[in-house]
């Protein structure tokens, strides 16, 4: 209601196109209506006269010094020989009365229109100021959202493509933000020669550029001249640099659509081509619903913590030489009260990128070794496996509580075992190489989840002390039926064997998968055809009920 009222006032000030004949209209009614106010009330001999000055002022502030002399003259002659000074009895004007006020309407009308025209100029001025980018003179939020609001009174549906910088950060770092101005500039140049005839080009203050376009169709067509023709190499300062660009297009639903509504989507599409490592994405509201269930789960998880909403659940693992139960993996599980049950492989690598992943495995470490010991109490002695996030080797706090809960419960360490990814290891073996020696050294045990889908390169085999590996379920259950997946795992096996390091076969689920592991000399083996994952007491239960599995 507010901003419509000021939308409106700023028409009537700042008139346009039919508008501003609208407003003529008006300000003639105006000086008509107080002609006529004026003669009603007796004549030009009384205080009332002034009322013109209103539409005197009116006529400058909307049209500036010829509207405020075009209204002076208006209002002093309808003011003037055509006014009596008196209505009855019928008295005529002097003309040097009626003189002197069309000459003060018009001095009132020029310095209002003077004044309405220089204050119109500056906040004119200002206006571009703040719609424009200070480093590329481009739109920027404001001005393109102004630009989107005139597309939209002309009837049309934008379009957005939103250009990110891959690595802007990084390159800031290297080259500075000085010569990353200038990249800005440059880039700017490009776009403006590429697709200026087909769109409104902007840029935002987090680096990113802006295509703003009328209709799907141009986008499109922008979007293609972009990919193709843009580039990816500047010099900046005699500084080559090489630049890739991850284009999301969106377009709005409707007119009605507000601007950053719009762009938001393109910036979700700009983020789904490079997790997806594609030069481009159309925005779909999958990946929108995606992201708002991962900011859910970000905001619900710190709660669910505080609340102890999370659940571990353990699933054995058995040696497939003897059958025996020699283990466990502790795995959480959160059952949300209005998501349901959301599996880990969802949370936990939202939880990942925030700060919440040391608190979360520090709650792990103490929900988990409380039940080893309680384990421990009714002779059930066996290895507990933790996953670990890569943040946590950089955090001494959780790496001294994993310590204290063993010495506290009085805990085997070589019953505890830290599994870590194999793409965490391989591309942090400097970072991670003195806390796992210190946690070997202690007897803790390590281990290389989702082992051959990570890096090629196993130097990290031999650098780092690690006691067993974990072929990953996608190779495990696909080897029966496919001849490279059996090929990876044999060849896992062997590796493992001439290491000398334990070896266990994630997501087994039938039995012919079991013939084949224990002919190619695995270990142990973990999956649904051992048993699903399940709570603590339940667990316990089945353990005792199976020392033994009949494989």
């Amino acid at each position: 209601m507010k901003d419509s009222f000021y939308r409106i006032l700023s028409r009537f000030f700042f008139p346009t196109g039919g508008f501003g004949f609208l407003v003529v209209l008006l300000l003639l009614l105006m000086l008509l209506l107080s002609g006529i106010f004026v003669y009603g009330l007796g004549g030009t001999q009384s205080a009332y006269v002034h009322i013109f000055y209103v539409s005197v002022i009116l006529g400058g502030m909307c049209f500036g010094l010829a509207g405020g002399l075009g209204s002076g003259v208006l209002a002093g002659l309808m003011a003037g020989p055509f006014m009596p000074m008196i209505v009855d009895p019928y008295t005529p004007q002097p003309l040097y009365s009626w003189a002197t006020r069309l000459g003060f309407f018009v001095l009132i009308g020029g310095l209002s229109g003077l004044g309405a025209s220089v204050l119109k100029d500056f906040l004119n001025k200002q206006r571009i100021r703040l719609q424009q980018d200070t480093i590329t003179r481009l739109l920027n939020f404001r001005g393109l959202r102004e630009k989107s609001l005139q597309y939209n009174q002309a009837g049309q549906v934008i379009s957005i493509v939103f250009i990110e910088i891959h690595h802007l950060r990084h390159i800031d770092g290297a080259i500075g933000t000085e010569l990353t101005s200038a990249l800005f500039k440059q880039i700017a140049e490009r776009l403006t020669a590429l697709v200026a005839e087909s769109s409104t080009i902007g840029r935002l203050e987090t680096g990113g550029f802006v295509l703003l376009c009328p209709s799907l169709k141009k986008a499109q067509h922008a979007l293609e001249i972009c990919k193709n023709f843009l580039g990816d190499s500047f010099v900046v300062g005699d500084i080559p640099v090489f630049t890739e660009f991850h284009f999301g297009l969106a377009e709005a639903e409707n007119r009605q659509e507000d601007f950053s509504a719009t762009l938001r989507k393109a910036k979700i599409a700009s983020v789904q081509s490079r997790e997806l490592q594609k030069v481009s994405s159309v925005f779909d509201h999958r990946q929108e619903d995606k992201i708002k269930r991962g900011v859910f789960i970000t905001h619900g998880i710190r709660k669910a913590l505080e609340r102890e909403e999370l659940q571990l659940f353990y699933q054995p693992k058995v040696s497939l030489l003897t059958g025996e139960i020699i283990g466990v993996e502790a795995l959480v599980r959160w059952p949300h009260p209005e998501l349901g049950m959301i599996p880990p492989g969802e949370f936990i690598p939202v939880i990942e990128k925030t700060l919440l992943i040391n608190p979360y495995t520090s709650w792990l470490l103490r929900s988990a070794l409380k039940e080893k010991a309680k384990w421990m109490s009714s002779k059930i002695d066996m290895t507990f496996s933790l996953n670990f996030s890569m943040k946590n080797f950089l955090d001494p706090g959780v790496l001294s509580l994993l310590e204290t809960l063993i010495d506290q419960h009085g805990l085997n360490p070589r019953e505890i075992e830290i599994e870590v990814t194999e793409t965490a290891v391989a591309g942090n073996i400097r970072k991670v190489a003195d806390v796992l020696h210190s946690l070997r050294e202690k007897g803790i045990r390590i281990a290389v989840d989702d082992f051959g889908t990570g890096q090629s390169s196993l130097h990290y085999l031999f650098e780092l002390p690690i006691d067993a590996l974990k072929i990953d379920q996608v190779f495990v259950r696909s080897m029966a039926t496919n001849s490279a997946a059996e090929a990876i795992v044999r060849s896992a096996i062997l590796l493992a064997k001439e290491l000398n390091l334990d070896v266990t076969a994630e997501g087994v689920e039938k039995k012919e998968e079991i013939a084949l592991l224990k002919k190619m000399g695995c270990h142990v083996g973990q999956g649904y055809y051992f048993a699903r994952p399940m709570p603590a007491s339940l667990a316990k239960e089945w353990i005792t009920a199976h020392p033994r599995i009949t494989l």
